[in-house]
């Protein structure tokens, strides 16, 4: 008698969970249709109903608002082409792209139409391009060696053992979180500041001293983990490169690191170890 009325139970649940599907679903499709032709924000929940040949009440008892509505939509289409890409890549197989015009890629091969082009190449972020450059500090030290464990740098401008290395955006900066242009004069300028004040103490070389550097690292990090990002597998993490290290290099305290950057000038670049500049046997000082 129990088995049976579990059976009963278990089969009138999957049946509820099925209409449910279905009214989510037949939903999901006409908010989808609605969103392409008027935009998120323009998308009326009343013309989801009426696409739908439903009432605006019943989708509220489905979605709770029209925001949860909408990321559902959102999630649905991601979903879908998660579910796309890789057919999409093994049937490109070696044909490369030639051109693009308004409405299509052009390939070895043939005309493809397009709605939506997405440039994802798997770009080596915040590093990369350092990297590629590969200078060499003391001893011969290459950057891609000192950096094989993590992405060592104080203040995301210079790094211990590369005298004289000064770095825009690059890691432990703030970079894409606050206004590229901008932040890069301000780097700039700051690094500018720096050089004179070497000139006019007369210093040929500077570098962070280690203990600030590894002070810096650990600041960066402990902001990044009150956040969700270094959690996830992406390019703000080097998931998108093998053999990259797993780390989140951005700096997360927003205007702070101007001011930080600020601090290090007032004290006269205390946290850089200097040698005096050297010149040749019978040159005259500037």
């Amino acid at each position: 008698m129990v088995q049976a009325l579990d059976e009963r139970t278990a089969k009138r649940a999957a049946r509820t969970d099925a209409r449910v599907h279905r009214r989510r679903r037949q939903i999901l499709d006409a908010a989808t249709e609605v969103m392409s032709r008027s935009g998120f924000h323009a998308t009326a929940m009343q013309a989801v109903a009426e696409r739908a040949g439903i009432s605006v009440g019943l989708i509220y008892q489905y979605f709770g608002n029209k925001d949860d509505l909408l990321l559902a939509v959102i999630v649905d289409i991601l979903e879908d082409f998660r579910d796309q890409v890789p057919a999409a890549i093994d049937a490109a197989g070696d044909d490369p792209i030639e051109r693009f015009t308004a409405t299509s890629v052009v390939t070895r091969t043939g005309e493809h139409p397009i709605d939506l082009l997405v440039l994802a190449t798997g770009f080596d972020a915040i590093s990369g391009s350092m990297l590629r450059l590969n200078p060499k500090g003391r001893g011969g030290l290459s950057l891609k060696d000192r950096w094989t464990d993590r992405f060592h740098n104080y203040i995301g401008l210079s790094l211990a053992g590369f005298p004289n290395l000064f770095m825009i955006h690059g890691p432990g900066s703030p970079g894409v979180f606050y206004n590229m242009p901008l932040g890069a004069e301000r780097q700039i300028n700051w690094i500018a500041d720096f050089v004179q004040f070497m000139r006019e103490q007369r210093v040929g070389a500077a570098e962070p001293r280690p203990d600030c550097e590894a002070a810096w690292g650990a600041e960066v990090s402990a902001i990044a983990d009150a956040t969700l990002f270094p959690r996830t597998d992406s390019w703000w993490t080097g998931a998108n490169i093998p053999g990259k290290p797993r780390q989140f290099s951005a700096y997360l305290g927003g205007t702070l690191y101007y001011e930080r950057l600020a601090d290090a000038s007032a004290k006269d670049y205390e946290e850089f170890v200097f040698e005096p500049a050297l010149r040749a046997e019978g040159a005259e000082a500037p």
